[in-house]
């Protein structure tokens, strides 16, 4: 799907393991509760930076979120408070039509004004009180990623840095081979690029 955002080459694969199973996710990928400390911790296991986080966060200019992600910004938000002061009070009606309480865990676009670009809408929707999970909307209301928020028609720039920095962090090439005496255990060979196996 083209999306209209900047394309760049990605390597397929990892040269870290063998196998990847769904019990080894839990932890390494952001949730959409988190607090700003807990995905600053995710994103620096990555050896990713605040930075980074708010430009790969605009990956949710695309996209659709299931009403469970959320709901709790509707309905549960904090005690005298059911719904999150920092929805803007038109879109949080809108998602109650969407998800209603107690209801089916339906599917909402993540980005309602151009759901197929990858675009700067994402950051006009956070500062307009309009990010849908609580990830995203933290982005604008905590200080320390505001200003990129704020800066965020730069996006771009931001994605660049990010590529930059994805070049330089990503594990040289090689194979991956299992060790004899211990098969769990993974090790990655080096090739040399013109004497062979190291």
């Amino acid at each position: 799907m083209q999306s209209g955002g900047p394309f760049f080459p990605m390597e397929l694969g990892r040269l870290d393991g063998l196998s990847s199973t769904a019990s080894s996710v839990p932890g390494q990928l952001p949730e959409p509760n988190q607090t700003m400390d807990q995905l600053r911790a995710v994103f620096k296991a990555h050896g990713l930076n605040m930075s980074d986080l708010v430009a790969l966060s605009a990956a949710h200019s695309v996209g659709l979120a299931h009403c469970s992600k959320f709901s709790d910004r509707l309905y549960n938000h904090r005690p005298g408070q059911p719904t999150d002061p920092t929805l803007s009070p038109r879109y949080a009606r809108f998602l109650e039509g969407r998800c209603p309480d107690g209801g089916p865990d339906n599917l909402v676009l993540l980005d309602q004004a151009s759901p197929a670009e990858l675009d700067n809408q994402y950051y006009r929707n956070l500062q307009d009180g309009g990010g849908l999970l609580g990830s995203d909307e933290l982005l604008y209301t905590d200080n320390r990623t505001r200003p990129m928020v704020d800066a965020g028609q730069q996006h771009r720039r931001l994605l660049q840095g990010l590529r930059r920095r994805h070049r330089q962090a990503r594990p040289r090439r090689g194979q991956v081979r299992q060790a004899r005496q211990h098969p769990q255990a993974v090790r990655r060979v080096q090739l040399k690029e013109k004497t062979g196996v190291s």
